[in-house]
């Protein structure tokens, strides 16, 4: 996963959105899945690098309860962007 951001951040998206498809596989959807709420957040933010908002928002999958709010700074800077970047007001 890490490689995957590393991918992204040097312009590789192919190979960024490959490496985090594959992390997201193994990762699973396992309740208290942490690892695939971080991987899901990477991979928003990578779709939302290449403005593509609308996959961007289908990669934020519903997260644990248990996972908030370790992961839900981050999963609501990403929303914010999104919104921003369709036009809508970033904070409800």
């Amino acid at each position: 996963m890490n490689l995957a951001v590393f991918e992204a951040w040097r312009g590789r998206y192919d190979s960024a959105l490959a490496l985090l498809d594959e992390a997201a596989r193994k990762f699973g959807r396992a309740p208290g899945a942490a690892w695939r709420a971080v991987c899901d957040n990477h991979l928003a933010n990578t779709l939302v690098q290449l403005g593509q908002m609308n996959r961007a928002q289908q990669a934020l999958q519903p997260m644990a309860d248990e996972s908030a709010p370790r992961f839900m700074q981050r999963r609501l800077t990403i929303q914010a962007r999104i919104a921003h970047a369709l036009g809508n007001p970033a904070l409800p």
